[in-house]
């Protein structure tokens, strides 16, 4: 896929194909609360691109985008410490949870 991509600019349009799988599949994973039609999408790229290549693409991209989702979530920790909701949130939970 690369080395034909490389040998003219007829490629190009594939390219963008290519990136925009790979786009839409990070972008997809990294939001965590909204859900996406990202199976369909894959799917009708695998129908007009080689499955094999989209197959690739959209997991690298897919793995890009959950590492990013992990990072937030985890560099949010720090942000969120210094604020009043986590005093909220215990009691909250200790309240309709009960103690552990």
């Amino acid at each position: 896929m690369l080395a034909a991509a490389v040998y003219g600019v007829a490629q190009a349009p594939l390219l963008t194909a290519y990136a925009a799988v790979f786009a839409l599949s990070a972008t997809a994973n990294a939001v965590l609360f909204l859900p996406s039609a990202r199976g369909a999408v894959m799917i009708a790229a695998a129908m007009t691109l080689d499955p094999m290549d989209v197959a690739i693409i959209a997991g690298a991209g897919g793995a890009v985008g959950e590492l990013t989702g992990y990072a937030l979530g985890r560099s949010s920790r720090r942000v969120i410490k210094g604020a009043a909701l986590p005093g909220w949130r215990s009691r909250h939970a200790e309240r309709h949870m009960g103690r552990r």
